[in-house]
């Protein structure tokens, strides 16, 4: 319930905010392309190393983004060059020792589409392997038993 003594002291109309309309259900072209400007304005920020934190932030759950990302092609290539730039970010600090490198390393396939192709085609190489993999039986040849070579004799347990 909006107090009527706050609403004439902010200035704010009852209708919902630009932001609120365009947060809940962006339809027009240049309310996605809102959203495009402020994921990339986000994605240069220092402090922006995990991707989805971004609709976290908008206060959208992250399956929301991703639709969003599929029904405008500038919001697509923001998301890109976002995921890139967040993944960029996050293996120079890994380098820097700044970030965890294996928790950077088992969420690379996120940010970097070569990186998870890589991945998935180490996955196929090795189920490959494992099914083409048998057992190999070694079949080795009795020495001759020769005065040079002579028979090994086992040594018996004294019995006491």
């Amino acid at each position: 319930m909006v107090n009527e003594n706050s609403k004439k002291e902010t200035n704010v109309p009852f209708e919902p905010s630009f932001f609120e309309r365009v947060r809940c259900c962006p339809k027009t072209k240049e309310e996605l392309d809102w959203w495009a400007s402020e994921l990339l304005r986000w994605s240069e920020r220092e402090d922006s190393i995990v991707f989805y934190e971004f609709a976290s932030i908008m206060g959208i759950p992250k399956s929301v983004l991703t639709k969003m990302s599929n029904d405008s092609e500038n919001l697509k290539a923001a998301f890109s060059i976002a995921k890139e730039r967040v993944g960029s970010r996050r293996e120079r600090l890994a380098l820097k020792n700044e970030l965890n490198a294996s928790i950077v390393m088992k969420t690379m396939a996120i940010y970097d589409e070569d990186f998870a192709k890589y991945e998935r085609d180490m996955k196929l190489l090795s189920a490959e392997i494992d099914n083409k993999t048998q057992p190999i039986n070694i079949i080795m040849q009795k020495m001759p038993e020769t005065d040079a070579v002579p028979v090994k004799k086992a040594k018996k347990k004294k019995d006491s």
